[in-house]
């Protein structure tokens, strides 16, 4: 199961995070084995090039391992920044509610507005 943790900080790197995601899943005894696949860190920049957010997916296995370890990290404070952890979904038109009879009124609804923030997203290498 990929793991997003979002609104990470600066100074935590690739290896601290892969550190701390593989004594959290040595701790969930209860839940069987567990391994932390791959760390993948995200940044976002801003169109101006500022970048604005660290974010982080992880792929860990087995599924149970890796939702108690949602739970876990969840809420979590590291350098004085809270953890937002959640499943990471990966969207394609076979998984969009809008292609189903129900939402197709909200897929063609126009908004006023444009909220989204137009960021680009890299890879950050270590």
């Amino acid at each position: 199961m990929f793991v997003i943790i979002k609104n990470i900080p600066q100074q935590l790197s690739k290896r601290q995070l892969e550190e701390l995601l593989k004594t959290t899943v040595a701790d969930t005894f209860w839940s069987g084995n567990g391994k932390v696949v791959d760390v993948e860190m995200i940044q976002a920049e801003s169109r101006m090039g500022m970048i604005i957010e660290y974010h982080c997916v992880a792929l860990i296995e087995p599924e149970a391992v890796a939702k108690r370890v949602i739970r876990i990290l969840n809420g979590r404070s590291y350098f004085d920044v809270r953890f937002r952890v959640a499943e990471y979904v990966v969207r394609n038109w076979h998984n969009d509610r809008r292609e189903d009879g129900r939402y197709k009124h909200m897929a063609r609804e126009k908004r006023g507005g444009d909220r989204r923030r137009h960021l680009r997203i890299y890879s950050r290498r270590f």
